[in-house]
């Protein structure tokens, strides 16, 4: 009717007392807790480094980034894109570096033809040719000088 297991059973139960049994249990379970709190360690340790640096943190924070970077990228686009079908020609600025050499060269030919259409006739037709051509060398040479040195 009873077997050996169970009469082995029995005798554990009914013959022990409760301290003993304890005293018999406690070994393996402190056993257990130590492995299962190494284990939760191992296992919070590489949760928490997924999360952090290396993981979901981190792509966050890159996503991020490059959302920003091509929102800025895009927000540069359509402003050039508008200011070229504003400003054809470009902005003032372009316009006026591309033409102010033009523009010196002809204020340069217009003063020429002053100097050499009105001022030196009227220089020589008053008698003083010497001091006109020597006032023009000195004019020329010091704007010379002054190209040079600034």
């Amino acid at each position: 009717m009873y077997n050996s297991k169970s009469i082995n059973w029995i005798k554990y139960n009914y013959t022990n007392t409760k301290e003993e049994r304890m005293k018999k249990q406690k070994g393996i379970t402190l056993v257990a807790l130590v492995i299962t709190i190494i284990l939760l360690l191992i296992l919070s340790g590489i949760t928490i480094q997924s999360i952090t640096n290396k993981g979901i943190i981190s792509n966050t924070k890159r996503a991020e980034l490059e959302n920003k970077r091509g929102q800025i990228a895009e927000t540069l686009q359509v402003r050039l894109i508008t200011e070229q079908s504003n400003n054809p020609f470009g902005n003032s600025e372009e316009i006026i570096s591309a033409t102010l050499p033009v523009m010196l060269g002809f204020a340069g030919g217009a003063m020429l033809y002053v100097t050499s259409d009105e001022m030196i006739p009227e220089t020589h037709a008053h008698g003083f040719q010497k001091q006109a051509t020597y006032a023009l060398l000195l004019g020329f040479i010091t704007f010379v000088l002054m190209e040079k040195c600034v």
